[in-house]
């Protein structure tokens, strides 16, 4: 049978959002969520945590929203960081295509480490990675990757927005992300395909076997944001999830 792995981005960011994930684990609409290690409510998130044992949790690497665990002067001169009224916040997101020196990719490692850290210190058992704002497949994190993946023995790793029509340029391009990576690290482990919630909706609507039956697909949402409330929760309460293309709903752990 078919399967389908549905995550829930941003688990931990702030309460408001973490309240509807918890909502959605309740009702079984995902088997996953990713957790943001510099959130502002993860003391509600632990708790989360042991009363939802089957649920898949991944460290939702963060380098574009919120202070940094980490000091880096050097990031902070050159931008990756910026001070706002005294606080230093991240600003990663305006360096996506750039590939940075050696020593900036280095104080990012080290802050994508401490982020790992955090959360393992909280007991919280971490089952892959993905990233707020898709930051995990920006340029300069390609030779940043693949040691993380080995300092922090976690292989399982979100793969690059690849759900397109199935000649397309732009899929096959970017299929040489995740060949790149494993070219580097051989043990890294990706879902075959990945989008968000309603582009699959709208792909199976075109052709009920848009998607192959060996292939696993990752599907993204956001519990909480006017997304999410005005069309994926409405097609969450519409259609039970077996019967989109009669997929078997996993979590990461079963990847």
């Amino acid at each position: 049978m078919k399967r389908i792995i549905i995550n829930a981005d941003d688990f931990g960011l702030h309460k408001e959002g973490d309240l509807h994930i918890a909502r959605f684990m309740e009702r079984g609409f995902v088997s996953s969520t990713s957790v943001v290690a510099n959130g502002t409510d993860l003391e509600s998130v632990i708790q989360w945590v042991k009363s939802f044992p089957d649920i898949s949790y991944g460290i939702h690497l963060n380098l574009t929203d919120g202070a940094p665990l980490t000091q880096s002067q050097l990031l902070l001169d050159m931008g990756f960081f910026k001070e706002i009224n005294g606080k230093v916040l991240f600003n990663g997101r305006q360096f996506a295509r750039e590939w940075l020196t050696k020593e900036e990719r280095k104080d990012i490692f080290t802050e994508l480490v401490a982020q790992v850290s955090r959360l393992r210190d909280l007991g919280i058992e971490l089952s892959h990675m993905d990233s707020h704002h898709h930051i995990h497949t920006a340029y300069f994190m390609y030779p940043i990757l693949p040691d993380l993946c080995d300092k922090v023995k976690l292989y399982k790793v979100r793969n690059i927005r690849n759900c397109y029509s199935r000649f397309s340029l732009t899929q096959k391009v970017r299929k040489l992300w995740g060949m790149g990576l494993r070219i580097q690290n051989r043990k890294i482990q990706f879902p075959d395909m990945f989008c968000d919630l309603m582009t699959y909706a709208h792909a199976l609507e075109k052709n009920a076997n848009a998607f192959s039956a060996d292939e696993v697909v990752e599907l993204e949402c956001h519990p909480g944001s006017v997304k999410c409330r005005l069309k994926e929760e409405p097609l969450f309460e519409r259609v039970q999830v077996e019967q989109w293309s009669q997929r078997r709903l996993i979590s990461y752990k079963e990847l």
